[in-house]
């Protein structure tokens, strides 16, 4: 089950225990882009998705007959989401050999060992989350993949993250970040369903650095830590000589276990990553064009 937290607890206590966690349920994602088609047939075939970041893989033998297989991107709704989700249609269909689902990822977005954070994530027809557990990342290839026995909703995921990952902030003002956690309980199952982190024994925490400098100074703007997952960050009083200012979180205690290209790897230490913009005065510019034909006259602009 994937579960959802915000782990709200105090820096001055170390002994103290993350929130419950609550499944994660949401409403289901609207259509937002082109659908693509493909008929496929016994002997496989594959189709992309129109932005080009979902793939599917159908080996020989996955359908018997010739089936309509198609890809709808949707907006993606999961606490945590990374890019769009995706409808596999039909809903429902359950396939006689194990097909292959690729998500490509923007190393832009997944930087330090954020990309090894992905994971991949279903949605049932109760708006409950579950998360595929046998997903591998390439970091070569930027891919994070797996096997799947039927079509449903469908995305990727951050596992932990900060929240805000991105944003703007004017000089002087000040800005709330979160670290979110989304965890998945299950027996080793293909799907367990996910939730926010459970209570844990041995308290992870969290050193938070904006561009290198832990909380942070008066150029490159101050941290002042109010929990052990939040933080407000400060803008500096002028633009700062690097930016968008790199605010980060390196995790110490939190064991993190995953597959990278089938090999099962531990990591003991995380960083997580905001970029957040730096603006004084700003200005919106709107330029305006006339565009002429060879006789000189105006066709609009």
């Amino acid at each position: 089950i994937l579960l959802f937290v915000s782990a709200n607890v105090s820096a001055q206590n170390d002994a103290a225990e993350d929130t419950a966690a609550t499944p994660v349920i949401t409403a289901v994602g609207k259509p937002a882009g082109r659908k693509t088609e493909i008929k496929i047939n016994k002997d496989g075939g594959s189709l992309k998705s129109s932005d080009g970041m979902a793939e599917l893989i159908f080996p020989a033998g996955a359908v018997s007959k010739k089936t309509d297989i198609s890809i709808q991107p949707i907006t993606n709704l999961i606490a945590n989401g990374n890019g769009m989700a995706y409808r596999f249609e039909p809903s429902g269909i359950q396939f006689q050999k194990p097909v292959q689902v690729i998500f490509h990822y923007d190393e832009e977005d997944t930087k330090d060992s954020m990309q090894f954070l992905l994971g991949i994530t279903m949605q049932d027809d109760k708006g409950q989350w579950h998360s595929l557990n046998n997903a591998v990342a390439d970091t070569v290839a930027k891919t994070i993949s797996g096997s799947i026995n039927h079509f449903s909703d469908w995305g990727k995921f951050d596992k932990i993250k900060i929240d805000p990952s991105h944003g703007r902030l004017k000089v002087k003002k000040s800005l709330n970040l979160t670290i979110n956690i989304v965890s998945a309980d299950g027996d080793g199952e293909e799907l367990t369903e996910l939730s926010p982190l459970k209570k844990k024994k041995n308290p992870w925490n969290a050193i938070w650095m904006a561009n290198e400098i832990v909380n942070g100074n008066a150029t490159e703007g101050k941290i002042d830590v109010t929990s052990r997952s939040s933080v407000k960050y400060t803008a500096p009083a002028t633009l700062p000589p690097k930016n968008p200012v790199a605010v980060t979180a390196d995790l110490t205690g939190m064991v993190y276990r995953t597959k990278i290209k089938g090999v099962q790897t531990t990591f003991e230490k995380l960083r997580l990553v905001s970029n957040i913009l730096i603006y004084d005065v700003a200005y919106e510019v709107t330029m305006i064009t006339d565009i002429q034909d060879p006789s000189g006259t105006c066709l609009g602009g």
